[in-house]
């Protein structure tokens, strides 16, 4: 992420995720961010360009905050991958199972 392109920091000190990094990211995600491009397409609706998608909710290990995690069915029934908390950063270990376009289980666990 490059620094004023992608982010900035407010008069509290606190990232503020700007417009462009939103749409490099391509969906919303929920938390009612600032600079939010996606003002009315909720995650619900599928801000993904179309694909099939089901939501993740996902708790944090390391902060403990919760964010909502798009998910795509079609990339198997049992997906493991490595994701950046939206909050604190830290990579999250993640497991996910699928029976059809249902989302089963999440697994969250620290990453190095």
């Amino acid at each position: 992420m490059k620094f004023l392109e992608d982010f900035y920091y407010n008069q509290d000190g606190m990232m503020v995720f700007t417009e462009s990094y939103h749409l490099k990211r391509g969906y919303c995600c929920g938390s009612g961010c600032l600079h939010c491009p996606f003002d009315g397409i909720t995650i619900e609706e599928g801000a993904q360009g179309g694909q099939s998608s089901n939501l993740a909710l996902v708790q944090c290990p390391f902060c403990f905050e919760s964010f909502h995690l798009p998910m795509n069915a079609e990339d198997g029934s049992e997906q493991h991958f490595v994701y950046d908390c939206e909050v604190c950063c830290h990579p999250i270990a993640l497991t996910l199972h699928f029976n059809g376009d249902e989302l089963l289980s999440v697994s969250a666990e620290k990453s190095n």
